[in-house]
């Protein structure tokens, strides 16, 4: 089992290797091969059932002028020889004298003939005649039954000669026969052979269509006897074949040869014409035509493939490296880089971003460790401000309860109110009501009047119904406290302060008065003009920024604030709010 599992998983990777588009060009390489290979099948089939075809009308061709040729040479041309040597009783008996008389006698014969007719023609020249008009002849013979010898002739004797004995008829040639006849009583007296050279049975085959000379054609006699035959290779046991059936039937069909050739038959006058064309001829030739579109097809195969390889290797290469430098960030190397060298379009950009994922990637994670260590740090702080003003408030109340109990009533209130304000600092509240804001703000003032206790002086007042009236925390204390920052002098005996809030024509109007240094005319144009602006910008005065802007986050744009002032007079700052 753990063999197969390992088995299955290398052909697993086996098969996934690579990337989708080595994938995609081994799909499309293939489909291309199997495309290209059922183009070169069809054209081959194509070819096959062509040359069949054309094969077939070669035969016929070759059938039908074979035909045409032997009829003309049996029928007219023989006749026509024969009319030439022996068509009138004058030329019966020239040619008879030629053959029966002794040549001494013959000539003496031509020169009896030119005295009484004035004509004398010399058998011979006739007989070159005929070779001179009719050159598909091979040759001549007479024979006479009377006679125990023939006369020949042929293109090597055309003056023709006596051959002793019976006339045999040469073998394996095209030989037609014609009776002679005595003109004067129409008596046959002998006949007449004429050959025909084999070649003026094919003399119309040409260069240009090979199969015709590839075309066997075997000529017989009404009795079954083979006259003719011409073919270049045919095995004994089909021509033994054709002679018994023509022998037997007059017939041969392509079954009788194994339906390994064509064959045609056909019947000229008392003759019988078969013609047989060879099929492995014509798969050969085929094969031979259809050899060069293989060729071409894998050359171009091969070629295509290679190129595709040559082209898509590149990518495949930059791919590689992208995944491999994917691979190694995904494994915690963060400091991975993809060489962007020799990148081009998709590929340098993808490889571009991923270099820049990696950079910000670390530079947030730097980013959320630096955060998370001001958080563990903010923690810490929480924790500890948690302990130290239990711990201060403590340390506080222990000093009052000192202080009551050696009689100082005076430091006592003093610490109270101190441990008050601190309180009031440390909750987390983000809102407040308008009592507990100038009870803060007078706590804030109570200590400056303790350690100044003869030169400051204060006063807190709000009509009824405010008390509850929920305002932002600390929007009062920093502008009272700008007044002791900015405002006081401590050489003065009569510094005081005051606070007011009041109901006033559907508004509520705080107002923080006092009776310091003042602003000249200048500075208090500038800052009334910035409050009335969006914009904040005024310097040095961070307080009233800081308070008009929490008023009007809170309680919309309608909220109101500008500041009063006459030079050594003193400052009075307002806060109108929509009831």
């Amino acid at each position: 089992m753990k063999s197969w599992g390992l088995m299955n998983k290398k052909r697993f990777t086996f098969f996934n290797k690579g990337f989708l588009i080595n994938q995609l060009m081994q799909l499309y390489s293939l489909i291309l091969v199997v495309v290209l290979m059922i183009i070169m099948v069809g054209l081959s089939l194509f070819m096959f059932v062509t040359n069949f075809k054309d094969a077939e009308k070669t035969i016929d061709n070759v059938t039908t002028e074979i035909a045409t040729s032997l009829k003309s040479k049996d029928s007219d041309m023989v006749s026509s020889i024969l009319a030439e040597v022996a068509a009138s009783p004058s030329h019966y008996e020239n040619m008879y004298n030629f053959l029966t008389m002794s040549q001494q006698d013959y000539f003496e014969y031509m020169i009896n003939l030119w005295h009484e007719t004035g004509v004398s023609t010399y058998f011979p020249d006739i007989i070159k005649t005929v070779f001179i008009n009719y050159q598909d002849v091979e040759s001549i013979d007479i024979v006479f039954d009377s006679l125990d010898y023939y006369l020949h002739a042929d293109t090597s004797s055309v003056m023709g000669k006596k051959i002793d004995g019976p006339y045999k008829k040469p073998k394996d040639a095209l030989t037609s026969v014609r009776p002679l006849t005595n003109p004067s009583t129409s008596e046959v007296k002998g006949a007449i052979y004429v050959t025909f050279t084999k070649e003026s049975l094919t003399s119309f085959f040409n260069e240009d269509n090979q199969s015709k000379d590839q075309v066997g054609n075997f000529i017989f006699n009404s009795r079954g006897e083979l006259m003719f035959e011409n073919h270049e290779e045919i095995s004994d046991k089909s021509l033994n074949k054709i002679k018994e059936n023509m022998l037997e039937s007059g017939w041969v069909s392509p079954e009788d040869l194994d339906n390994r050739y064509f064959v045609r038959n056909k019947q000229v006058r008392d003759k019988s014409l078969v013609t047989i064309l060879d099929k492995r001829e014509v798969r050969w030739l085929s094969i031979l035509q259809i050899l060069p579109i293989f060729l071409i097809g894998f050359s171009v195969i091969i070629l295509l493939l290679v190129f595709l390889n040559k082209v898509f290797e590149k990518y495949s290469n930059q791919m590689s490296r992208i995944v491999h430098v994917t691979n190694q960030v995904s494994q915690g190397n963060l400091e991975a880089q993809v060489d962007t060298i020799g990148m081009e379009l998709e590929l340098g950009d993808l490889a571009s971003a991923i270099n820049q994922m990696v950079i910000n990637l670390n530079q947030y994670i730097e980013d959320i460790y630096a955060l998370e260590i001001k958080q563990r740090d903010a923690h810490m702080r929480a924790l500890q401000s948690q302990i130290n003003p239990h711990f201060l408030y403590n340390t506080l109340e222990y000093i009052r309860m000192y202080a009551i109990s050696q009689k100082q009533d005076e430091l006592a209130d003093v610490v109270y109110a101190f441990s008050a304000l601190l309180r009031n600092n440390m909750t987390q509240e983000k809102t407040t009501t308008l009592k507990d804001e100038l009870d803060f703000c007078e706590k804030y003032v109570y200590l400056y009047q303790m350690r100044y206790p003869d030169s400051i002086a204060y006063n807190f007042t709000m009509d009824n119904g405010l008390e509850d009236f929920v305002v932002p925390k600390f929007i009062i204390q920093p502008l009272v406290e700008n007044y002791f920052v900015h405002g006081i002098d401590y050489e003065r005996q009569d510094n005081a302060i005051s606070v007011k809030a009041m109901k006033q024509d559907g508004l509520i109007e705080i107002r923080v008065i006092d009776n310091g240094l003042g602003m000249e005319k200048e500075r208090l144009e500038e800052v009334n003009l910035e409050l009335s602006q969006k914009g904040f910008s005024i310097q040095n005065s961070i307080g009233i920024i800081n308070v008009y802007e929490r008023i009007k986050g809170y309680f919309g744009e309608d909220s109101k604030m500008w500041v009063e002032s006459v030079i050594e007079k003193g400052v009075t700052i307002v806060i109108q709010i929509k009831e």
